[in-house]
Order: C-alpha cells, then sequence, then structure tokens
C-alpha cells in the first residue's frame, strides 16, 4: 500500500501544480479529482484502521489499483496530446430560442416533479421508514423519466442561454422542485447538477480556484450528510464517513472476482447495446444494463450499487480496454472544451453534459454518459428548430459575436 499512497500523492501534487500554474479550474481537473476520491476512499479508510464499504474483495485489491493507474494515465495522456478542432455545423438559436425553452423548461419540469411526488406519496415521506431501494421499486420507471430527463432539460436550456438575457428565477423554481423530489426518493446525485450550473452562472469555461474549492467542500458536506439518512455511516465518525462514499472498488473487485471465477469478458457488448439502447430510446437492448447484472450477481438483485467506467472497461477487454476507454474520453473532453470556448452552443452543450453526466458515469456506465447526451441533443436540436420556424440554419461565427467569454 506504501506505493499506491506514494502513486496517488504524486498523482494529485501533479494535478494541484497543473491548477495552480493555470490558475483556473477545468472540468477535467474536476473529473480526476472526483474519480481518485470515490475509488481511493475506502482503502484510505481500511488503513485507518475503518470498516471499509461493504462487499469489497480486498484479496484483487492489488490489481484493482493496477486498473486505476492505468485508467487515471490514460486520461492525463489523452489531455497531453493538442486537439485541433474544426467548428461543426449546428442549428442555431435565433432570438425566440429562449422564450420556447423558457415555456418548455417549467412545464416539464413541473409536470415530471408534480407526478414523481404523487408517486413518492405511495411510499411517504422523508420519515416513511422504506429505504431507497423499496421507494424506488414504489415509483416505478417514473423515476429514471425524472431523474434522467430533467438534467438534459436544464443541460439545453443552458446551452441556449449563455447569454446575459436569461430567466433565472424560472430556472431555480424548476431545479427546486427536482431537488425537492430527489431528497423525498433519497436520491443524492442531484447535487452534482450544480457543477454545470456554476460554470453556466459564471459563463465561463474555466473557473477560478478560491470559490470552487469553498463550494466543492460545501458540496461534499451535504453529499455525507445525505448518506447517513439512508445508512446511519456515521458511527465511525466524519473522516471515514467522507472518504467512504465511493462503490468504485468494490465494484472492480467483484468484477475482477468473476472473471478470475470462469466469467468471460464480452468484448464491447455493453458499448453496443448502450448505443442501439440510446437511438431507440430504450426500445432495442441487446444486453441487460450492466448495473442490472451486477446487482444480480452480487445481491440477486436485492439493492443496487450502480457500476464503474473502469469496471465496465475491464469486463469487455480487460487493462487494454481501460486504457482506451479512458484515453477516448480525455479526446472528448480535448473536442467539447475547445467547442465550448469558441463560443459553439453545440459544444456547450457536451460541456455541460459532460460536467454532470459524465461525471455522475464515475459511478455509472457507457448507457447513462451515451443515452443522457441523445436526450440533451434532442431537446437542444427541438427548441433550436422550433425557434427557427423550421429551417436549419448554420452558425459558424465567432465566440466574440456571442457574448462567450474566451479562456
Amino acid at each position: 500500500m506504501v506505493y499506491f499512497y506514494l502513486a496517488l500523492s504524486v498523482m494529485l501534487v501533479a494535478i494541484a501544480t497543473k491548477i495552480l500554474i493555470r490558475q483556473r479550474l477545468s472540468g477535467a481537473d474536476i473529473y480526476l479529482v472526483l474519480y481518485m476520491y470515490f475509488f481511493s476512499g475506502p482503502i484510505i479508510v481500511r488503513s485507518l484502521g475503518y470498516e471499509p464499504y461493504s462487499g469489497i474483495r480486498f484479496e484483487h485489491v492489488e490489481l484493482a489499483i493496477y486498473v486505476f493507474y492505468i485508467s487515471i494515465l490514460a486520461f492525463i495522456l489523452g489531455l497531453a496530446l493538442p486537439m485541433n478542432v474544426r467548428r461543426p455545423m449546428e442549428f442555431y438559436p435565433s432570438i425566440g430560442a429562449r422564450r420556447v425553452f423558457l415555456v418548455m423548461l417549467p412545464i416539464l419540469s413541473a409536470v415530471m416533479s408534480i407526478v414523481g411526488m404523487i408517486y413518492a406519496l405511495k411510499v411517504g415521506s422523508l420519515n416513511s421508514g422504506l429505504d431507497k431501494v423499496q421507494k424506488l421499486a414504489a415509483v416505478g420507471i417514473v423515476h429514471y423519466v425524472i431523474v434522467t430527463l430533467i438534467p438534459c432539460i436544464t443541460i439545453a436550456y443552458m446551452a441556449l442561454t449563455h447569454r446575459k438575457n436569461r430567466s433565472p428565477v424560472v430556472f431555480y423554481v424548476s431545479l427546486l422542485l427536482y431537488a425537492m423530489y430527489s431528497i423525498s426518493m433519497g436520491e443524492r446525485d442531484f447535487i452534482l447538477l450544480l457543477i454545470p450550473i456554476y460554470f453556466w452562472a459564471i459563463r465561463r469555461v474555466y473557473a477560478g480556484i478560491m470559490y470552487p474549492a469553498v463550494f466543492s467542500l460545501a458540496l461534499a458536506f451535504v453529499f455525507v450528510m445525505m448518506s447517513s439518512v439512508r445508512a446511519g455511516i456515521f458511527s465511525q465518525g466524519l473522516l471515514s464517513s467522507f472518504l467512504n462514499q465511493g462503490s468504485n472498488l468494490m465494484i472492480i473487485t467483484n468484477v475482477i472476482h468473476y472473471l478470475q471465477d470462469g466469467g468471460g469478458h464480452i468484448f464491447g457488448g455493453s458499448y453496443l447495446s448502450a448505443l442501439i439502447s440510446a437511438v431507440s430510446a430504450g426500445v432495442i437492448n441487446l444486453w441487460e444494463p450492466r448495473s442490472v447484472w451486477f446487482s444480480e450477481y452480487f445481491s440477486s438483485g436485492l439493492s443496487a450499487y450502480g457500476f464503474s467506467l473502469e469496471a465496465e472497461a475491464y469486463l469487455n477487454f480487460g487493462m487494454i480496454g481501460v486504457f482506451g476507454v479512458f484515453f477516448l474520453l480525455a479526446r472528448y473532453y480535448c473536442y467539447i472544451e475547445s467547442l465550448a470556448k469558441s463560443g459553439s452552443h453545440l459544444g456547450l452543450l457536451m460541456y455541460y453534459h459532460f460536467l454532470f453526466f459524465v461525471i455522475y458515469a464515475i459511478r455509472g456506465e457507457f448507457l447513462v454518459v451515451v443515452k443522457s447526451l441523445v436526450y440533451c441533443l434532442f431537446f437542444f436540436v427541438l427548441v433550436s428548430i422550433l425557434s427557427s420556424n423550421g429551417l436549419i440554419r448554420v452558425f459558424s461565427a465567432r465566440a466574440s459575436r456571442d457574448g462567450v467569454t474566451h479562456e
């Protein structure tokens, strides 16, 4: 474990040095820090003598740490290579785009939130005594519609309204309804939506250091406090609770055990299934989601654990898959960051999507990323067309004409 802590320290110092030299914080920085946090927390907890996240197969931790190293190094390598981006053709939102979306956003948000709350009443309030799994079983598929589509609508709204002319009251009231529903269901991940909202609010692709640092600590504290409501994890103290938030290590060690116990690699099956499912709006599924598969494998479906991108890559192609997936993820980030900095509406959409859904997928899978991106694009294109009277207009102007602050 000495080598693990040494390598982790070196990586954290390297990231911190890069941020301090640049004096700005990027979406990739946030992703790397959160990924390290969710993965390494239980290891640190165990070394401090506390009880780590349950279900971890510590006989496979050494190999899991190698998977972690490969993913981080591949991501950093992908970020280091240059990226030349040419602005793509995209739907240009005319002056009516904001007006159309200001109608769509509160209606869709309110309807889905109210429907979700009606279902939530079936299982009672926050004091109903039911756990999250029981509440989800009572609410059914409506829950997943709400927690997916409202963030997608929000992201499309932000991409189309990064100019000064906004309607924050309508925007934040809609988000308040979403937050109320999430809290009633014991969901914490809605807190991550504040990350793209912050970047949208400051109208920049990069953020300063001080305010995001304080903001992140506050969010982390709220995230941990919400854990205590459903799991009572504060019995070991605040430090243990703070570090014991990530299920990544539990998932990857069990996936390693599954493969070593006779299970086979699926050679891209989950990625192909995710693409087909996203395009068909979930009508066609070649494979069940890996999170569902893992729940059945680990606990016969009695609980939900999510999944992780590194575990999915390892399950598909082994170490080569881990390197390839995280390298391509970093190249994708470089592409969308360049688009966003140029003032592209499409680039801003994908950048905000990264700041929520890709970060959310640290404890998820590729299906989460690709399906949510399709939904974000759907709302983005729909509003753009409606605002232009059905005409597709090419946007190729410089960012300075569109009110975007260059970085």
